[in-house]
């Protein structure tokens, strides 16, 4: 009987020794912030791009653009610089054929939320709800980012499929 009241003691002790530790941790758990993710940003790059492209000139420069947007991930500013200096060498006179941003030739005048599913953002045409856009987010330090649209970062079993 001694030895199982010894038992019992020593449970307890080590039981009382864990408890400020664990409940320290539920504790710093419970109080760190959740990141809600920001869809209006996936929203507001997508559009601006389109306004972007609406004002294109001889002298616009899409991965210029893309470098100077703060809300764009540098992964994605790399891949598609990335692909844009492997198309031009391949073909300096066509490039890459489309948009890989919008991953077609054509687009909306628009973008509006269609649906959101964790950190991608589904968007469509306002006046060509058919044309549909996959948008990856990610957090980083401080903000969310766009980090992938179209064929950039965004893979093949996430992209809408014309």
């Amino acid at each position: 009987m001694k030895t199982i009241q010894l038992l019992f003691v020593f449970g307890l002790l080590i039981i009382s020794c864990n408890s400020p530790n664990t409940k320290k941790e539920a504790e710093s758990t419970e109080t760190l912030p959740t990141k809600e993710i920001d869809y209006q940003v996936g929203l507001i790059f997508i559009n601006d791009y389109l306004e972007f492209l609406y004002n294109f000139d001889e002298n616009s420069n899409r991965v210029n653009w893309i470098n100077q947007r703060k809300d764009v991930s540098t992964k994605f500013k790399t891949e598609l610089k990335t692909l844009e200096d492997a198309a031009e060498k391949e073909n300096p006179e066509y490039g890459l054929g489309f948009d890989p941003i919008l991953d077609a030739q054509d687009s909306p005048s628009k973008f509006e939320i269609e649906s959101k599913k964790e950190n991608y953002l589904i968007v469509r045409g306002v006046d060509w709800p058919d044309f549909r856009l996959t948008i990856k987010l990610i957090h980083d330090k401080e903000n969310w980012l766009v980090d992938g649209a179209g064929v950039i970062n965004v893979p093949k079993d996430q992209r809408i499929e014309r």
